[in-house]
């Protein structure tokens, strides 16, 4: 059996808390947090997603990373369930570097609607995000709007 360095359920609360429980893809940002019907239950459609491969032989797998990289926050981005299926299905779209550009960007939204209350989309205030990123990263993103 293959080992796995997978996310402490503490790393997987950080990455979602640090987008504000929406999905990293600045085309979806969908919510993946909210109430379910049982009033102590909440719905997740969230996924803690590897940046680089959990396991060797996985989506993106860096073999220079260490077992604690690799299961550190820093190798995690926050999506929907959606997401994180169609970024290892398509490793070569889904880059290391894209990964890490929407993990960036998608802080940076979160921290932009923080404590706003506007009727302004997430989607917009993802594209405020983008704008102050360095001019790459917007290249990046315009391409995948296209």
């Amino acid at each position: 059996m293959l080992h796995r360095d997978d996310f402490t359920e503490t790393t997987k609360q950080l990455l979602a808390k640090r987008v504000g429980f929406r999905c990293s893809n600045p085309m979806c940002r969908a919510a993946t947090s909210g109430p379910s019907d049982d009033p102590d239950k909440v719905v997740n459609l969230g996924v803690a997603a590897h940046i680089t491969a959990a396991s060797e032989g996985g989506p993106r797998f860096g073999p220079d990373l260490s077992a604690d990289k690799r299961s550190d926050s820093s190798n995690g981005i926050w999506l929907c369930q959606n997401c994180a299926k169609l970024i290892d299905s398509d490793t070569s779209r889904f880059s290391v570097h894209l990964l890490n550009s929407w993990k960036y960007a998608a802080e940076i939204a979160a921290k932009i609607e923080l404590g706003r209350n506007t009727n302004t989309s997430s989607v917009s205030n993802f594209q405020d995000a983008l704008s102050s990123m360095p001019e790459l990263l917007m290249d990046m993103a315009r391409a995948l709007k296209d």
